[in-house]
């Protein structure tokens, strides 16, 4: 697989492109000139391994989530990407890094949850405010001492490095009625701010059945 193509444009009219290399377990970038579309030999960014699918059958691809926006204090410009990456034998953990300089380099990766437990958080999706504060939205199963059933959290932070947390949902989602045992817990989910603070979507699986797995999306809005 060569997949989960993520396209960002900074403010020096570059194009980037990201994307997620499965054989190798890494994230490749290419770069446009400004004015054009002349993509130039791709770098190596971020190792993140192979992961399709996982344990109990959780959707957890190691594909990059973009987002361009303000730096801390809405000074400057930064660009985020986050992703989901297998830990040593502790399950899935959400990560984030940084660029502060058009893309050319970025930061070590930092994790997003902040839980001690090794069950899975998956399906990330990043966003920033006009003011530079950062959101990460994903869902979690640490709730779940049987890994299965899951939430959905969102995480903020002003600096891009620690982060508080808080849980959307009151009652746990169990997977979808599906015949598809890699995703039945949905994915294509997102973030975006508002007027009030991050806005999450997800679709929720308990009332799907096998030939409509996901027919109920919710959305949370964090106020900050």
């Amino acid at each position: 697989i060569q997949g989960g193509t993520a396209p960002f444009v900074t403010s020096d009219g570059v194009a980037h492109v990201m994307w997620w290399d499965q054989p190798e377990g890494v994230f490749w970038q290419a770069d446009a000139a400004s004015g054009t579309m002349d993509f130039g030999p791709p770098q190596r960014r971020h190792e993140v391994g192979q992961a399709f699918g996982g344990a109990g059958a959780t959707l957890a691809l190691s594909v990059p989530h973009m987002a361009v926006g303000p730096g801390p204090g809405g000074v400057g410009e930064r660009v985020y990407v986050t992703w989901t990456q297998q830990a040593q034998g502790a399950g899935f953990d959400v990560w984030l890094s940084h660029s502060d300089d058009g893309a050319a380099t970025w930061t070590e990766r930092v994790r997003v949850n902040q839980d001690s437990t090794a069950n899975d958080q998956v399906l990330p999706a990043v966003a920033v405010s006009p003011d530079g504060m950062v959101a990460v939205s994903f869902i979690d199963k640490r709730d779940d001492p049987a890994n299965t059933n899951y939430h959905a959290y969102m995480a903020v932070s002003r600096d891009g490095e620690s982060f508080s947390e808080v849980r959307m949902t009151s009652t746990a989602t169990v997977p979808a009625n599906t015949q598809d045992p890699i995703q039945p817990i949905g994915d294509y989910y997102g973030v975006a701010f508002g007027s009030h603070g991050p806005v999450a979507l997800w679709e929720d699986g308990r009332e799907g059945t096998a030939d409509v797995p996901y027919g109920t999306a919710y959305r949370c809005v964090v106020p900050l």
